[in-house]
């Protein structure tokens, strides 16, 4: 395939007609910007396959920002270089062309929807704590779980793609980590869901960075001819409640949070109440991933930043910038390889005596856990880990809030020890 590419032709076509000229036969015509009016003029001249976007001279027309498209089997992007200011550093651009990974799954959820044997409802996989829930108290439901990653584990692997071409380096030596605000996602990191080994090396909590970051954060400041959000802003709304929901089908679709309201929701699906569903979306933090018990900011003020965010970006849907034949070539990053099974629900005891005992232990543990549900410990519920607890199957330092209050404990008892040795 012949590619031609151009730039800044300003409205004079004598160097265009030149340029063509020599080339000969070519498959495709790229113009990054600054045409000025010669729009009809190309169309005219250049039969092939045209891709052309907006320059910083291009005023009063209808040329896109910015395009993605196919030049045989790769996906390219252009944009003119003033947007992402190329002048100074490159490496914006290179940014904006990496994995946009919250898009890629709602399209791939969509072709699933398609699928005329697709179950209803079909029930999003996002959540590692909802999933591990449903393999555990409604394992009639599994079947219902999409079959498509999360959008950490897509954009990671575009990530480590992207960069070891890019550098010439084995994907197998590039680590990629995840800012996150959900405990439940490092469990995932370590016990994949429907997949055998998780495309992130490791997670790091925003309470960790933000206090590192916050000062530098706060001295930042936004260039006026700042790029838009790699995602779409259907793709950034999926850090809310709804916000798949609303990507994936607006309709007949169904958004929950709080691990409680999910499991009344999921147990009215199990009885078949809720017939005209087609999608359903449980996140066990209020809120949804903002509200993770590793953010910083309040729940509140975070859903309304991403609301304003979410209502300044252009309405462009994830289907426009991410194509099915897309989706069919990366089939091996985004679809799970590994089928979901049910967890055996355990019983407390041989006998009733037993089993009362245990219940009575089952509870005095559930109140000294935190109740936060995070999933942190690979037990969908605070309930859980208890249970799991009371048959051997966990200890109390597998809980992350315990175990870090079992290490402050100790801090404090070697800081006296030490002061009583100096004495």
């Amino acid at each position: 395939m012949r590619v031609m590419i151009v730039s800044d032709t300003h409205g004079r076509h004598a160097g265009l007609d030149l340029a063509l000229e020599e080339a000969g036969k070519i498959d495709m015509f790229i113009h990054l910007g600054d045409v000025e009016g010669g729009e009809a003029y190309i169309d005219a001249v250049v039969e092939c396959e045209k891709h052309i976007v907006r320059g910083n001279n291009d005023f009063f027309c209808d040329l896109p920002k910015e395009e993605e498209f196919y030049i045989g089997p790769y996906r390219a992007f252009i944009s003119h270089g003033h947007t992402y200011c190329v002048s100074l550093d490159p490496e914006m651009i290179r940014e904006e062309g990496e994995a946009r990974g919250a898009d890629i799954v709602s399209v791939a959820v969509m072709e699933r929807m398609k699928e005329p044997d697709c179950p209803r409802p079909l029930i999003s996989s996002s959540c590692p704590a909802v999933v591990r829930l449903i393999q555990t108290r409604f394992p009639e439901l599994i079947d219902n779980i999409v079959d498509v990653r999360s959008p950490m584990e897509v954009a990671a692997s575009q990530a480590r793609s992207e960069f070891a071409r890019e550098k010439g380096v084995d994907p197998k030596d590039v680590g990629c980590f995840f800012i996150t605000p959900c405990a439940a996602k490092m469990t995932a990191i370590r016990k994949p869901l429907g997949h055998e080994k998780s495309a992130v090396d490791g997670a790091i909590s925003f309470l960790e960075v933000y206090g590192l970051l916050s000062g530098q954060i706060k001295k930042a400041v936004k260039p006026e001819d700042a790029p838009s959000p790699r995602a779409t802003s259907f793709g950034i709304g999926w850090a809310r409640t709804g916000g798949e929901a609303g990507a994936v089908q607006q309709e007949e679709s169904l958004a929950v949070d709080g691990i409680d309201n999910v499991i009344r929701v999921l147990e009215e699906i199990e009885d078949n109440r809720l017939p005209g569903l087609r999608f359903f979306e449980g996140m066990a933090c209020f809120g949804g991933c903002i509200g993770g018990p590793l953010s910083f900011e309040n729940p509140f003020i975070a859903r309304n930043r991403i609301r304003k965010l979410v209502l300044s970006l252009p309405k462009v849907r994830p289907q426009d910038v991410v194509s099915p034949e897309e989706i069919s070539g990366m089939a091996d990053e985004i679809f799970c390889d590994k089928p979901l099974e049910p967890v055996k629900v355990m019983q407390l005891g041989k006998d009733v005596r037993e089993a009362l005992h245990n219940m009575e232990r089952v509870e005095e543990l559930s109140k000294k856990l935190p109740g936060l549900d995070c999933g942190s410990c690979g037990s969908p519920s605070c309930q859980a880990l208890a249970e799991d607890i009371v048959l051997g199957y966990a200890t109390e330092m597998d809980c992350l809030v315990l175990l870090k209050e079992r290490l402050r404990q100790m801090a404090h008892q070697m800081v006296e020890m030490s002061e009583t040795t100096r004495k």
